[in-house]
């Protein structure tokens, strides 16, 4: 391989999205729309070769607030369509979505419990690495302490169900490229947290600010 200065290279995003809260804000919905386009030029044995990336996404977030308990559902869907002047092997779909949820429960005495989970499917036409499903788990329990509620320990469980994954998909040329790294999987962690702030007042009181 060597490098050739090519011309006709470009990339083109574009990203919209809104909420909308019902209810007297108990209930919120945000909805988001996303796509992009890339040309990439290369040659392969002296022939130009131009792949055109082709993607197209979309968000759908439900958000609910009944004081103490604050839960969401939601799901991304994303969709590629590469198409390469070359090879036909470069031509092949493929597509990613998530469905996760979660909530946080505020109980008497400075207790909070906590969870949220995602579900993972890869997918694309033909061989490969990429064809994937994995469910994501975690979970915390917390109490604050102190008249301000400003000291917080915490017990938080990471990838409960050891699933984590981080799968990826490359279309660059006439190649594809799969990814599957095995990251940090599950784990436990005990959390202290301490914040400052000049006002003797409680964290809710204080709406998070410090």
């Amino acid at each position: 391989s060597k490098t050739v200065n090519v011309d006709g290279n470009l990339f083109f995003f574009f990203y919209a999205g809104a909420g909308y809260p019902m209810f007297n804000r108990k209930m919120t919905l945000r909805p988001s729309v996303n796509g992009s386009f890339n040309r990439y030029s290369n040659f392969i044995s002296n022939q130009k070769n131009v792949t055109d990336n082709l993607s197209l996404g979309g968000t759908m977030d439900i958000d609910f607030d009944f004081d103490s308990l604050e839960f969401n559902i939601g799901t991304n869907i994303n969709y590629t369509d590469p198409k390469s002047s070359l090879s036909t092997v470069s031509n092949s779909p493929y597509s990613s979505s998530k469905y996760y949820g979660g909530f946080k429960w505020r109980l008497p005495k400075g207790f909070t419990v906590s969870s949220d989970a995602t579900y993972n499917l890869n997918r694309q036409q033909g061989n490969g690495l990429y064809n994937i499903d994995f469910f994501i788990w975690n979970a915390e329990i917390s109490k604050t302490f102190l008249k301000t509620n400003n000291l917080m320990v915490a017990i938080v469980g990471k990838d409960l169900l050891n699933q984590n994954i981080n799968s990826q998909r490359q279309v660059n040329g006439n190649v594809i490229t799969d990814y599957r790294t095995t990251i940090i999987s599950r784990y436990f962690l005990l959390k202290v947290t301490l914040r400052f702030n000049n006002r003797k007042t409680k964290e809710e009181d204080f709406n998070g600010r410090y």
